[in-house]
């Protein structure tokens, strides 16, 4: 029993000494370097096409926010695609307004492939459109519910658009390996698609990252035009009531004047003009306490109007006698309304003219009575 015990011992002793003259052999020794150094030749490889990738994003990201301008934000993105990241052919697709199809709105290729294309297709890139009905393939509905699609094969995207013969022999002309279509959206709308080829056998999981990150770049080129048109309709509006107020103001049979809490005049209408005798341009800028516009007695009243003006408060019609620019008096009644403009308060005066019959008839009457 004991001999055999000590057979085990001599032969576990031999075992670990042939594992140990193993793992000291030079040959291990120099494949297990040469495996630990593949590895780390890999992940090099791996990160310097992650910090390539984000540099060219970063540099198209820079440039559709540096422009208004949607098919040159689009251009910027295609280009980045093809010739920084290699790819085959990219497209920006939007959606047209019927909701129809797919419309190229921009492209990019290597050059030496674009008549060879056109040439296969019978018809121009950028006059290439894919079906968005309920008849499109699965990897369209695919997209336009939100999700990313990778195939094989251009047929399995442009399929029936494009026939099977013709999408193999496009596949053959560039290498192309992968199809990727990354949705664009606006808000939580399905409004487009990026579409890429690529030569490459795999699509990495970054390599999806960089390119629906391109997607969010193009959705934001998206957005930024679509503010722009607003804030561009906004001012023609804006710049159209401006001119039609103008209008109205300067054709009213009355006088009109704006002026601010301190009386300083911003504003006076033609009408205005011919009730002072005075240009607009000899007015503006002072406060009509301080012209010679109104007769000292009535200065006490004006001011006591304007510090109810000041309260928000309408009033008029209120009468006052106005010095002309010649010398004469005129009766005119003074109506103004209280208006916020920002953070300040205006006062729009209307001013039409007594007539002197009126006047004597009110005077009469008694019925000129201040209303303050």
């Amino acid at each position: 029993m004991a001999s055999a015990r000590n057979k085990k011992m001599i032969n576990a002793h031999r075992a670990g000494k042939n594992l140990i003259d193993e793992l000291e052999s030079p040959r291990l020794h120099e494949s297990g370097v040469e495996k630990l150094g593949d590895g780390y030749e890999r992940l090099e490889e791996r990160l310097s096409e992650t910090n390539a990738r984000l540099q060219v994003l970063q540099q198209v990201t820079a440039s559709v926010h540096s422009t208004l301008d949607l098919d040159e934000g689009f251009k910027q993105i295609t280009d980045g695609a093809v010739h920084s990241l290699g790819y085959t052919t990219a497209f920006v697709m939007m959606i047209d307004n019927e909701k129809k199809c797919f419309q190229v709105r921009a492209l990019s290729t290597q050059k030496h492939l674009l008549h060879q294309i056109g040439k296969v297709l019978g018809f121009s890139l950028k006059n290439l459109s894919v079906s968005v009905g309920y008849d499109s393939n699965a990897n369209i509905q695919s997209v336009l519910e939100g999700r990313t699609a990778v195939t094989k094969s251009l047929a399995e995207i442009a399929y029936p658009l494009i026939s099977k013969k013709a999408c193999s022999a496009l596949g053959k002309l560039g290498e192309t390996k992968n199809c990727i279509l990354v949705p664009l959206t606006v808000g939580e709308e399905i409004v487009g698609a990026v579409f890429i080829t690529s030569p490459r056998e795999e699509v990495s999981q970054g390599e999806l990252i960089t390119l629906q990150n391109f997607a969010g770049a193009a959705s934001q080129a998206i957005g930024n035009a679509n503010l722009h048109t607003q804030v561009k309709l906004g001012e023609e509006t804006l710049r159209q009531s401006e001119e039609n107020l103008k209008t109205y103001l300067e054709s009213t049979p009355d006088g009109v004047y704006l002026n601010d809490l301190k009386g300083t005049l911003l504003y006076g209408n033609k009408k205005a003009e011919e009730l002072t005798g005075y240009k607009r341009e000899e007015l503006i800028g002072n406060s009509f306490l301080k012209l010679n516009l109104l007769l000292a007695k009535d200065l006490a009243k004006a001011g006591k109007l304007l510090a109810l003006n000041a309260m928000r408060r309408t009033t008029g019609p209120d009468e006052f006698e106005l010095i002309r620019k010649d010398g004469s008096h005129i009766w005119v009644e003074i109506n103004t309304t209280p208006i916020k403009q920002g953070k300040k308060v205006m006062l729009w005066r209307r001013i039409p003219r007594i007539s002197s019959s009126n006047r004597k008839l009110r005077t009469s009457l008694n019925l000129s009575t201040p209303n303050f």
